[in-house]
């Protein structure tokens, strides 16, 4: 078994990882390839399935951008991936075999006592896919009244509220919604303020809605009647994913769990 902690995984290294050539995977892999290539596509016998004769038909190795796609398996893999998969192992463990096929491992070695360098969250404004999906009001959502005539504005959203009263008439003849104009402050300029002038409750504030969205598409993903949007469903984990690790998080929940721990 790896011991990873003892390299440092950084971008560089995944860079490396990444750009070691198939030609050196399938010769330490003993995978066969052929030796010709044409149209900057080599073929190669994919190890992931089996094969009624050795003919090259089924694989091909893109060597522009140094992945591989098997029409059989009907997957394409950069050398990260392909390790991973035929290790059996992480993301992690793939990056350090690859640097140590290659012999650029020692390059990234950790020295003794130095520590993993944790890389900073970013605050960046998400976008409106990341919006959508975690749960954010977006410039289409309608707004509504409560019964005491107060704006119900979702999401915190502040909004800007204009009256239309008709001509020669009572307000009590009318109903008051229809008269009442209803429009949402520019998002952009709301996201912006609060970025750049309360960027711990920016933080807060979206962090609590990965913690919410990740529940509850996994709570989702978990009962038997979701197949007809499984995939809608895995998309929208992989967007709150993403926006998890860019605003640290997990970072945040091992936190909490090492301060429960010395607390109990």
């Amino acid at each position: 078994m790896l011991e990873v902690t003892n390299y440092n995984i950084t971008e560089d290294a995944i860079a490396d990882a990444k750009n070691v050539s198939f030609d050196v995977l399938f010769q330490h892999y003993g995978i066969k390839y052929s030796a010709s290539r044409s149209y900057k596509l080599i073929d190669y016998l994919c190890p992931f399935h089996d094969h009624d004769t050795n003919t090259f038909h089924a694989s091909k190795w893109y060597i522009d951008n140094n992945t591989c796609r098997c029409f059989a398996c009907n997957d394409t893999l950069d050398t990260i991936a392909f390790v991973s998969k035929y290790e059996n192992i992480g993301f992690r463990e793939a990056v350090v075999t690859l640097l140590e096929i290659s012999g650029q491992a020692d390059k990234y070695l950790r020295k003794k006592g130095e520590k993993s360098e944790k890389k900073p969250f970013q605050l960046r404004y998400l976008t409106t896919k990341e919006k959508e999906v975690l749960g954010f009001a977006t410039e289409n959502k309608k707004m509504h009244l409560s019964r005491d005539r107060s704006v119900v504005v979702p999401n915190g959203i502040p909004v800007k509220v204009s009256y239309c009263k008709p001509d020669g008439n009572s307000w009590y003849d009318y109903d008051m919604d229809a008269y009442i104009k209803i429009a949402p402050i520019s998002l952009s300029s709301v996201w912006k303020d609060l970025k750049d002038n309360d960027p711990v409750s920016y933080r807060s504030m979206i962090l609590g809605k990965v913690s919410e969205s990740l529940n509850r598409i996994s709570s989702a993903l978990k009962d038997d009647d979701v197949e007809w949007i499984k995939e809608e469903l895995e998309e929208d984990l992989q967007v709150v994913q993403k926006v998890a690790k860019d605003f640290g998080y997990y970072r945040v929940v091992n936190y909490i769990k090492s301060q429960e721990k010395r607390s109990s």
